[in-house]
């Protein structure tokens, strides 16, 4: 087993080739109530008068799109050549193709940086915050999205169970959540906290057996069963849970810290 599958290079960059794994991830949310709209969230803590924006980790370039009537330089760094190349295309902004823990700015470069759904990914989410905390300019912003560590937890359970790995099972996300705020506050300063909380509801176990299938790379490589039975399993599993609540309930739970530097 590769307990450290969720945080390894080679993983993420098979994973993230592309943005077509964070398509089925992120489709799933169509069914959240209430709807959260991130891009819209992230924006209002961007100040475009502090200076450059750098998304660290900018995946698809949703954000940089969002940031695209910003009157101020924006740029995209990724570790994914081919994500880097997508948010480019998508947003019409600059990317970088750079690890986020060795990130290819001068110091106090940006008036805000962003790191959005990614951290959790560093084997180190420190040295990820330091870069940041670096790259930073005094009275510049850091805004950080991730996610509480009950978030999709049903998902989780039937994960677990699918996988037989039960507790074994090294979850993407799990180094980095909104419990680790002391860690970011250590590195960053005092944060604001922004909570976002829902409840998907699913009729149909499709979306959420795609939802699986899009992170097959962090899985497959924990445990003996194979995949194609992993999927049975857990569509199996869905089902009943289907069958005996009407619909599969999944908690939502994330948000923002923001600091000022």
């Amino acid at each position: 087993m590769t307990s450290g599958a969720p945080t390894d290079r080679a993983t993420l960059r098979r994973q993230y080739a592309d943005g077509t794994t964070l398509d089925a991830r992120s489709s799933i949310y169509a069914w959240q109530t209430p709807r959260h709209d991130l891009v819209a969230e992230v924006r209002r803590f961007v100040d475009p008068t502090l200076g450059p924006v750098v998304d660290v980790g900018c995946g698809r370039g949703q954000y940089l799109l969002g940031l695209a009537t910003a009157a101020a330089p924006v740029v995209g760094i990724d570790l994914s050549s081919g994500l880097a190349t997508t948010a480019r295309d998508a947003s019409g902004r600059p990317t970088v193709v750079a690890d986020a823990t060795a990130l290819p700015l001068p110091d106090a470069a940006a008036g805000t940086a962003l790191a959005l759904h990614m951290l959790y990914h560093l084997p180190d989410p420190v040295q990820g915050l330091q870069e940041l905390h670096r790259v930073t300019r005094p009275g510049g912003s850091v805004v950080v999205l991730t996610n509480g560590a009950d978030h999709l937890r049903t998902y989780r359970e039937l994960v677990r169970e699918a996988t037989g790995l039960g507790e074994r099972l090294a979850w993407p996300g799990a180094a980095f959540t909104l419990d680790h705020r002391p860690l970011v506050e250590a590195v960053l300063g005092p944060v604001e906290l922004v909570e976002l909380r829902g409840t998907i509801e699913l009729d149909s176990t499709e979306p959420l057996v795609a939802y699986l299938q899009s992170s097959r790379d962090f899985y497959d490589v924990q445990g003996a069963r194979p995949w194609s039975d992993v999927l049975t399993r857990f569509e199996a599993l869905a089902r009943l849970r289907v069958a005996r609540d009407g619909a599969l309930l999944l908690d939502t739970h994330s948000g923002l810290f923001v600091a000022r530097r």
